[in-house]
């Protein structure tokens, strides 16, 4: 009996050990993604944060986050398959608007390496230039454009055929491009060692015609946006993006023309056409697009579920990826929502949103978001490439991206 007693006691002794060690166990840490934020990038006194979550949507992590600042995001939850990424970013105004803009990618490896960077601050300011251009017996459109950009004003007199342009000079810039459409006729003049309130008066006629220029074709459409830029050889100028048109027709039509100079490269042409219920949207980044399209038929895609929480849909033709987006507006609070998905296939769930950022912001409400849009890219680079290219913060890629956006609100 005496044996017994004390092999009961050890055993008990080895348990009470055994209860303890597993107190003791710290969960495993599976890494989710490291983020690198730049100096360059800038708050805006917003506030920022990385979401985590699993396939089944499930929330894994999240993490807020400031401008010049390294951090791993890691979860000792399970992770069976991959992960959606999130960047959260809240903006307040004075009058007590809010706004959240998020953006989404499903789909993802664990471990990624996320990079966010700002924009290069523009060159300062000098002073103004001034274009007059006469016997413009009508006008399509115009811009004025340095490779800063184009903010421009003007004003056309049918009395005098008289086109009056006004744009902004900056540091270190002396090339300007002038083009103007008499709706007949696309032309341009490059305008070289411009200093601060120079001014400049020609014809029309003496402007030059484009060296290249391509028709779109595409259903009867009365709204159409065209915008074309492009950029100048030397890659370390920095911003370089010359704004040659951007035209939005008034009347319905089936064609339209888009113009390219041989001084420029690496250009950006972005043609949206929209139609009840759907849109078309074409990017074609690089090179000069020759305008053979092969546009989508809406009925090979269908939105078979649109709530944000559980959001399906089923095509008969097959796409590179898609991206949805989802919203609302609440007036009382000054609350607005916009929140884009972008996935390559498949189900995306988001089901919940961490407790420490929907207690400070109560507005924020998966729950009012209301399905907008989704778009099928048929034509794209592939989706990870462009993952890969967005986490890296790197330019566009170059290449064709073609899609059909169908639009449910």
């Amino acid at each position: 009996m005496k044996i017994k007693s004390i092999l009961a006691v050890a055993l008990l002794v080895i348990s009470f050990a055994c209860d303890d060690d597993n107190d003791n166990v710290i969960p495993e840490k599976t890494s989710l993604l490291t983020l690198t934020v730049d100096a360059s990038y800038l708050d805006d006194d917003s506030d920022d944060w990385i979401m985590v979550h699993g396939e089944d949507g499930a929330l894994l992590a999240s993490e807020s986050f400031q401008p010049d600042q390294q951090l791993e995001i890691v979860t000792d939850k399970p992770v069976p398959g991959k992960i959606m990424v999130t960047h959260l970013k809240y903006v307040s105004s004075n009058g007590g608007g809010k706004w959240y803009f998020a953006n989404s990618h499903s789909n993802i490896d664990k471990g990624k390496h996320m990079v966010l960077k700002g924009s290069s601050p523009p060159p300062a300011l000098t002073g103004k230039i001034n274009v007059s251009v006469s016997n413009v017996n009508f006008f399509d459109y115009f811009w004025l454009t340095s490779r800063v950009g184009a903010v421009v004003s003007g004003g056309w007199s049918s009395a005098t055929d008289i086109l009056e342009l006004q744009s902004y000079t900056y540091t270190g810039v002396s090339k300007y491009i002038v083009t103007v459409s008499d709706g007949f006729s696309l032309r341009y003049r490059v305008l070289d060692n411009v200093h601060a309130d120079d001014s400049y008066s020609f014809s029309f006629y003496d402007m030059d015609r484009f060296n290249q220029r391509v028709d779109f074709t595409f259903p009867q459409s009365s709204d159409v946006m065209l915008r074309v830029t492009g950029s100048e050889p030397d890659a370390t100028l920095t911003p370089n993006a010359y704004t040659l048109m951007t035209r939005y027709p008034l009347n319905t039509q089936t064609t339209i023309e888009a113009g390219y100079l041989n001084i420029l490269t690496n250009y950006r042409t972005v043609l949206n056409i929209g139609y009840p219920g759907y849109a078309y949207e074409f990017k074609n980044i690089g090179s000069i697009p020759d305008g053979n399209i092969a546009w989508p038929q809406k009925s090979d895609f269908n939105i078979t579920e649109n709530s944000f929480t559980n959001f399906s849909a089923t095509t008969s033709k097959s796409y590179v990826w898609r991206l949805s987006t989802w919203g609302y507006s609440d007036a009382p609070s000054k609350t607005s929502v916009t929140w884009n998905v972008s996935t390559s296939s498949g189900h995306q769930f988001i089901k919940e949103l961490p407790s420490e950022i929907t207690s400070i912001h109560p507005a924020l409400s998966l729950e009012n978001m209301k399905h907008s849009s989704t778009t099928f890219y048929t034509q794209s680079p592939t989706y990870e490439s462009l993952v890969n290219n967005k986490f890296e913060s790197g330019p566009e890629l170059a290449g064709v991206q073609l899609g059909i956006k169908i639009i449910t609100d």
